[in-house]
């Protein structure tokens, strides 16, 4: 009974402590932001991640009033960027803009942060099919077909382009590679930007990337486009068939994700009120386009469907890596 009695009177003081705080988090998110904000990107200058930044960011600055930079903090699998947004201030004013890279590298190596503790998710932004995309002067192969029977005649002879080995690019060239039973070499840079100037440049010979990176020069004829990582054909790119198709293998699905996320321990208003501007600059029609054309797939949710998707995701990715392991 006397238990019972402490419980409610805690319970009574609890509720009385967050309607004291309320007005306080309501200013918060009124008065937010209240100078410049960082948008912290583990990418190099140059990808399709770092176009999305800049997108945001030029759009954010106009709701607010406020400046909104991207930081591009290479280096260490992106994990130099998600450490410094770990360890900012927690007040909005720090964001970090992830892809999938930031679910496989904790199931590679040991981070200085935690993936879902250290951190308070806002909202996925979107996914990108990426395009398996060769150097027509250094590899000419016309189909993935014939890409296979290449690599399978020479193996350990083809080159990859990759933005690291913890990035989506690699990952999706390796499930390629286990279910077709071809060898090829990784080739890491700092970001898909100098992957793909390594691909132009004939540095490596093949690479998966993101079409609104190499849609000028797949139109030039400088590279080519011979399938596409998503289960089916985009609409953006209907005559380039899937991996799925070209290389009969049933399943197979890979794109590469987007989402923003603030340092743990952001209040709930400045969360709320960062999902709510960044899901309606998403929304606007003109925006949605351009970054379609693009070859870019807006898609938001929640925060807390957000954090779901990250814990599924390094959930997923720790069983991959497993198998892998075990090869």
């Amino acid at each position: 009974m006397a238990n019972a009695r402490q419980n409610l009177v805690t319970r009574f003081f609890c509720t009385l402590l967050v309607l004291a705080f309320l007005p306080w988090m309501a200013a918060q998110a009124a008065n937010f932001p209240e100078r410049t904000v960082r948008l912290v990107v583990g990418i190099a200058p140059g990808g399709a991640t770092d176009a999305v930044a800049r997108v945001l960011a030029q759009k954010l600055s106009d709701v607010w009033g406020q400046a909104v930079i991207v930081e591009n903090r290479t280096g260490g699998e992106g994990t130099i960027a998600s450490n410094t947004v770990a360890h900012a201030a927690p007040d909005g004013h720090t964001l970090l803009l992830v892809t999938t890279n930031f679910t496989l590298t904790p199931n590679q190596f040991k981070v200085a942060f935690d993936a879902e503790k250290s951190f308070a998710p806002i909202t996925t932004l979107g996914q990108t099919p990426e395009l398996l995309i060769v150097n027509p002067a250094t590899l000419p192969v016309n189909s993935l077909a014939e890409l296979i029977a290449l690599a399978r005649a020479k193996p350990g002879t083809i080159n990859f382009g990759t933005g690291g080995t913890s990035s989506p690019t690699y990952m999706i060239t390796k499930l390629m590679m286990k279910a077709t039973g071809i060898e090829m070499v990784n080739v890491s840079y700092h970001g898909m930007g100098p992957a793909l100037v390594a691909l132009l440049g004939g540095e490596v010979q093949m690479m998966f990337g993101a079409a609104s990176d190499s849609a000028e020069h797949i139109k030039s004829g400088k590279l080519r486009a011979i399938a596409v990582s998503t289960a089916k054909r985009t609409p953006q790119m209907p005559d380039v068939p899937s991996v799925a198709e070209a290389a009969n293998i049933p399943g197979f699905d890979a794109t590469a994700w987007y989402g923003l996320l603030a340092p743990a321990g952001t209040p709930p208003a400045v969360i709320a009120k960062l999902h709510d501007d960044v899901v309606a600059v998403l929304a606007d029609p003109a925006i949605a386009k351009r970054l379609q054309n693009e070859g870019f797939l807006v898609q938001t949710n929640t925060p807390a469907e957000f954090g779901a998707f990250i814990h599924a995701d390094l959930a997923k990715w720790a069983e991959i890596y497993k198998d892998f392991k075990t090869q």
